[in-house]
Protein backbone atom coordinates (compact mmCIF):
# COMPACT_ATOMS: atom_id res chain seq x y z
CA UNK A 1 0.00 0.00 0.00
CA UNK A 2 2.75 2.26 0.69
CA UNK A 3 3.82 1.95 -3.09
CA UNK A 4 0.67 2.43 -4.06
CA UNK A 5 0.68 5.90 -2.28
CA UNK A 6 3.82 6.95 -3.83
CA UNK A 7 2.75 6.07 -7.08
CA UNK A 8 -0.53 8.21 -6.88
CA UNK A 9 1.34 11.01 -5.09
CA UNK A 10 4.25 11.28 -8.27
CA UNK A 11 0.94 11.02 -10.54
CA UNK A 12 -0.54 14.21 -8.46
CA UNK A 13 2.69 15.98 -8.27
CA UNK A 14 3.28 15.11 -12.48
CA UNK A 15 -0.53 16.84 -12.92
CA UNK A 16 0.56 19.93 -10.69
CA UNK A 17 3.97 20.33 -12.76
CA UNK A 18 1.76 19.93 -15.99
CA UNK A 19 -0.52 22.26 -15.00
CA UNK A 20 1.03 24.94 -12.64
CA UNK A 21 0.87 25.57 -9.16
CA UNK A 22 -0.94 29.25 -10.55
CA UNK A 23 -4.33 27.79 -10.69
CA UNK A 24 -4.73 28.66 -13.97
CA UNK A 25 -6.19 25.30 -14.69
CA UNK A 26 -7.49 24.56 -18.31
CA UNK A 27 -6.02 28.55 -19.65
CA UNK A 28 -3.04 29.27 -20.86
CA UNK A 29 -0.97 31.52 -19.39
CA UNK A 30 -0.08 35.16 -21.74
CA UNK A 31 2.86 36.57 -23.05
CA UNK A 32 2.55 39.04 -19.15
CA UNK A 33 1.83 36.23 -17.02
CA UNK A 34 -1.50 36.87 -16.96
CA UNK A 35 -3.65 33.67 -17.07
CA UNK A 36 -6.20 33.74 -19.79
CA UNK A 37 -4.81 36.67 -20.88
CA UNK A 38 -4.87 38.46 -23.82
CA UNK A 39 -1.08 39.94 -23.68
CA UNK A 40 -2.52 43.55 -23.80
CA UNK A 41 -1.35 43.89 -19.78
CA UNK A 42 2.52 44.58 -20.44
CA UNK A 43 4.45 46.33 -23.36
CA UNK A 44 7.61 43.90 -24.87
CA UNK A 45 11.19 46.00 -25.48
CA UNK A 46 13.82 43.89 -28.30
CA UNK A 47 16.24 44.42 -30.61
CA UNK A 48 19.57 43.68 -31.21
CA UNK A 49 23.07 46.07 -30.55
CA UNK A 50 25.75 45.86 -33.00
CA UNK A 51 28.92 47.22 -31.33
CA UNK A 52 31.57 49.30 -33.30
CA UNK A 53 34.99 49.21 -32.75
CA UNK A 54 35.92 50.15 -29.17
CA UNK A 55 38.78 49.84 -27.01
CA UNK A 56 39.57 47.49 -24.76
CA UNK A 57 37.35 47.58 -21.48
CA UNK A 58 33.55 47.82 -20.18
CA UNK A 59 31.53 49.02 -22.11
CA UNK A 60 28.06 50.42 -21.08
CA UNK A 61 25.02 49.65 -23.44
CA UNK A 62 21.88 49.12 -22.12
CA UNK A 63 19.43 49.91 -19.20
CA UNK A 64 16.92 48.25 -18.34
CA UNK A 65 14.18 49.25 -16.31
CA UNK A 66 13.10 48.56 -12.57
CA UNK A 67 9.90 45.91 -12.90
CA UNK A 68 11.40 44.63 -15.86
CA UNK A 69 10.65 40.83 -16.26
CA UNK A 70 10.91 37.80 -18.87
CA UNK A 71 15.12 39.55 -18.88
CA UNK A 72 17.01 37.79 -21.74
CA UNK A 73 20.07 39.12 -22.76
CA UNK A 74 22.53 36.83 -25.49
CA UNK A 75 25.50 37.38 -27.76
CA UNK A 76 24.22 36.14 -30.88
CA UNK A 77 27.31 34.61 -31.54
CA UNK A 78 30.29 33.25 -29.67
CA UNK A 79 32.96 36.13 -29.11
CA UNK A 80 35.97 36.95 -26.96
CA UNK A 81 33.76 39.58 -25.56
CA UNK A 82 31.91 38.88 -21.93
CA UNK A 83 28.81 40.07 -20.83
CA UNK A 84 28.71 41.85 -17.40
CA UNK A 85 25.75 43.51 -15.18
CA UNK A 86 25.74 45.98 -12.56
CA UNK A 87 23.12 46.99 -9.91
CA UNK A 88 21.43 50.83 -10.04
CA UNK A 89 23.15 51.45 -7.08
CA UNK A 90 26.80 50.39 -8.91
CA UNK A 91 27.11 46.78 -7.63
CA UNK A 92 28.74 44.31 -10.14
CA UNK A 93 26.41 41.01 -10.21
CA UNK A 94 28.31 39.46 -12.82
CA UNK A 95 31.66 40.04 -14.32
CA UNK A 96 32.67 43.07 -12.23
CA UNK A 97 35.94 44.62 -11.42
CA UNK A 98 37.88 42.37 -13.94
CA UNK A 99 36.93 39.28 -12.68
CA UNK A 100 34.80 36.91 -14.87
CA UNK A 101 32.50 34.99 -12.61
CA UNK A 102 31.77 30.87 -13.35
CA UNK A 103 28.56 30.64 -14.99
CA UNK A 104 25.77 29.64 -12.46
CA UNK A 105 22.79 31.67 -10.55
CA UNK A 106 23.30 35.00 -9.06
CA UNK A 107 20.66 37.44 -7.50
CA UNK A 108 20.49 41.19 -7.35
CA UNK A 109 17.71 43.36 -8.03
CA UNK A 110 14.97 41.29 -6.06
CA UNK A 111 15.45 38.51 -8.99
CA UNK A 112 17.65 35.20 -9.78
CA UNK A 113 19.23 35.75 -12.97
CA UNK A 114 21.14 32.75 -15.05
CA UNK A 115 24.08 33.25 -16.54
CA UNK A 116 25.75 30.98 -19.47
CA UNK A 117 28.62 30.77 -20.47
CA UNK A 118 28.89 27.81 -23.35
CA UNK A 119 31.48 25.44 -23.93
CA UNK A 120 33.96 27.29 -26.21
CA UNK A 121 34.85 24.04 -28.40
CA UNK A 122 31.46 23.00 -29.54
CA UNK A 123 29.45 25.37 -29.24
CA UNK A 124 28.76 28.77 -31.42
CA UNK A 125 26.21 30.33 -29.00
CA UNK A 126 27.56 33.25 -27.28
CA UNK A 127 26.65 33.86 -23.39
CA UNK A 128 23.26 34.87 -22.20
CA UNK A 129 21.90 36.13 -19.08
CA UNK A 130 17.99 35.60 -18.55
CA UNK A 131 15.80 36.17 -15.57
CA UNK A 132 12.52 36.03 -14.84
CA UNK A 133 12.19 39.37 -12.83
CA UNK A 134 10.22 41.65 -11.66
CA UNK A 135 13.45 43.68 -10.94
CA UNK A 136 13.09 46.54 -8.33
CA UNK A 137 15.47 48.61 -9.61
CA UNK A 138 17.40 49.45 -12.93
CA UNK A 139 19.79 46.92 -14.20
CA UNK A 140 22.89 48.43 -16.69
CA UNK A 141 24.24 45.81 -19.01
CA UNK A 142 27.94 46.43 -20.41
CA UNK A 143 29.99 44.22 -22.40
CA UNK A 144 33.57 43.46 -21.96
CA UNK A 145 34.95 44.84 -25.27
CA UNK A 146 37.89 42.24 -26.35
CA UNK A 147 36.90 41.40 -30.14
CA UNK A 148 35.29 43.66 -32.34
CA UNK A 149 31.75 43.66 -34.21
CA UNK A 150 29.73 41.90 -30.75
CA UNK A 151 26.42 42.13 -31.18
CA UNK A 152 24.06 41.97 -28.17
CA UNK A 153 20.07 40.99 -28.40
CA UNK A 154 17.77 41.81 -25.43
CA UNK A 155 14.60 41.33 -25.08
CA UNK A 156 12.49 42.25 -21.74
CA UNK A 157 8.73 42.96 -20.86
CA UNK A 158 6.95 45.79 -18.48
CA UNK A 159 3.90 45.76 -17.14
CA UNK A 160 1.70 48.92 -18.49
CA UNK A 161 1.08 51.14 -15.86
CA UNK A 162 -3.10 51.58 -15.59
CA UNK A 163 -2.32 55.36 -14.96
CA UNK A 164 -0.15 56.22 -17.61
CA UNK A 165 -1.41 53.36 -20.63
CA UNK A 166 -3.19 55.95 -22.44
CA UNK A 167 0.05 58.13 -22.71
CA UNK A 168 2.24 57.97 -25.39
CA UNK A 169 5.41 58.68 -23.09
CA UNK A 170 4.76 56.04 -20.70
CA UNK A 171 7.97 54.84 -20.82
CA UNK A 172 10.89 57.14 -21.18
CA UNK A 173 13.18 56.49 -24.21
CA UNK A 174 16.34 56.84 -22.19
CA UNK A 175 15.26 53.76 -20.50
CA UNK A 176 15.46 51.68 -23.44
CA UNK A 177 17.18 53.06 -25.93
CA UNK A 178 20.91 51.74 -25.99
CA UNK A 179 23.74 54.13 -25.05
CA UNK A 180 26.83 55.19 -26.27
CA UNK A 181 28.17 54.78 -30.03
CA UNK A 182 26.64 51.94 -31.21
CA UNK A 183 24.35 50.91 -33.94
CA UNK A 184 21.31 50.34 -32.82
CA UNK A 185 18.76 47.53 -35.10
CA UNK A 186 15.59 46.14 -33.35
CA UNK A 187 12.13 47.18 -32.04
CA UNK A 188 11.40 49.51 -29.36
CA UNK A 189 7.56 49.76 -29.49
CA UNK A 190 6.18 51.74 -26.32
CA UNK A 191 2.70 51.09 -27.54
CA UNK A 192 3.09 47.51 -28.97
CA UNK A 193 0.24 45.19 -28.17
CA UNK A 194 1.70 41.82 -27.35
CA UNK A 195 -0.36 38.91 -29.32
CA UNK A 196 -0.24 35.62 -28.01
Amino acid sequence: TISLLIVVFFLHLQVWVNIGFSGCEGFQVDVCGVCAGDGSSCELFSGTLVLSVLSVGYHKILDIPAGAQRIKLQETQKTRNYLALRTATGESVINGDWVIDRPGQFYAAATQLTYKRPNEIRSRAGESITAPGPTNQELHLFVIYQQPNPAVYYEYILPKDPITDNHSDAYSFSSVLPLGKFFFKGIVRPKMKILT
